[in-house]
């Protein structure tokens, strides 16, 4: 995108997710966001398209309360939950969201998409993210905004203290916390709360714990998208550009994992990743004879090895009586009368655990 462009009247749309972990103030976010869009003649969507709160306007949520912060939260969390399982879809709140940046495209009284951007507040399962990836393409940006746990827990637990007109604030940490557990991941739920799998999806991470640093990642964030070419990389972003060039070295089965090891000066020292340990030392590389990683021999030996340690320890636990159906019986008493304990399982001695 050349300067020229960027005061012509074909400006292509914008596309900006935001995902953050339940309790960060994401409106401290959005905020300097649309000035900074706004600098460069770019409107954005004010207030956000917020996802959660386009549910209301489907019959079966119209009712979801508003009043008290906890309650607004889990039952908006359920109704997302609720709404993703009805469809078969783990994307379909992302798609109400595209559904609603349609209506405001026919809506605009420019008549045109020129210097627009839509600003969508907060994904949270990452089917969401790779489907908004698909339909807007290289428009697109994900931002995520990280916030400590202790801040977030406080920060929540203020909220609600102060909507339901409850004191002092403590008193509501084990809901923040039941909160902050369900966002973070719901296990076993695909169609679930998912922050987790849809923070490290993003283009750009900020620090919502020093607000001028955040404006600074922003405003960074922003001018790069407008062609800056003098920002080069951060001492951080120089070495987690190693660090995933590493993991391209990886063929694991489970995942590919690349690590750098930088000095405070931004020096690399040291790359590597997850692989099979080659003979001799060093790892296998693709041209090595032979090549002994595991999709060549067919199967993940960290799998193999889980199965072992379960079959193990079924065994030693129905030796020991401890399955259902099993006799405790068979050990008989001790002096005292009572029913004598079963034997201890054996454990491996120390440094000798491989």
């Amino acid at each position: 995108m050349t300067s020229d462009s960027l005061h012509s009247n074909e400006r292509p749309e914008l596309f900006i997710g935001l995902v953050g972990a339940v309790g960060t103030e994401l409106e401290k976010l959005s905020s300097p966001l649309s000035e900074f869009l706004l600098a460069l003649n770019y409107h954005s969507t004010n207030p956000p398209v917020r996802l959660a709160s386009l549910l209301r306007d489907l019959p079966k949520y119209s009712t979801l309360p508003t009043k008290f912060i906890d309650e607004y939260i889990e039952k908006h969390m359920w109704a997302g939950d609720d709404f993703r399982k009805e469809c078969e879809m783990n994307d379909a709140v992302a798609v109400l969201g595209v559904g609603k940046i349609k209506e405001e495209r026919s809506q605009s009284t420019s008549g045109t998409s020129d210097g627009r951007a839509y600003v969508i507040r907060s994904l949270k399962n990452p089917d969401e993210v790779r489907s908004l990836r698909r339909i807007y393409g290289d428009s697109f940006y994900l931002i995520a905004a990280y916030y400590p746990f202790q801040s977030r827990r406080t920060h929540l637990a203020k909220r609600i203290a102060l909507s339901r007109n409850e004191f002092p604030f403590e008193c509501h940490y084990p809901k923040a916390d039941q909160l902050i557990l369900i966002d973070q991941e719901e296990v076993g739920a695909s169609h679930g709360q998912n922050t987790r799998d849809s923070f490290h999806r993003a283009d750009v991470f900020v620090d919502m714990s020093d607000q001028e640093q955040m404006k600074r990642s922003i405003e960074r964030f922003i001018q790069l998208l407008f062609g800056n070419t003098f920002h080069t990389p951060t001492k951080a972003e120089y070495a987690m550009f190693h660090a995933h060039a590493a993991a391209l070295r990886s063929a694991e089965l489970g995942r590919q994992v690349g690590a750098a090891i930088a000095t405070r000066d931004g020096d690399i020292v040291a790359v590597g990743c997850n692989e099979v340990p080659k003979a001799g030392g060093g790892m296998y590389w693709c041209d090595d004879k032979p090549d002994k990683r595991e999709f060549q021999e067919g199967y993940d030996a960290n799998d193999a090895e889980k199965r072992v340690l379960i079959a193990e320890t079924i065994s030693i636990l129905k030796t020991a009586g401890w399955l259902a159906g099993s006799n405790p019986k068979r050990y008989g008493r001790g002096f005292s009368g009572q029913p004598r304990a079963p034997p201890r399982i054996p454990r491996t001695p120390k440094g000798l655990e491989d």
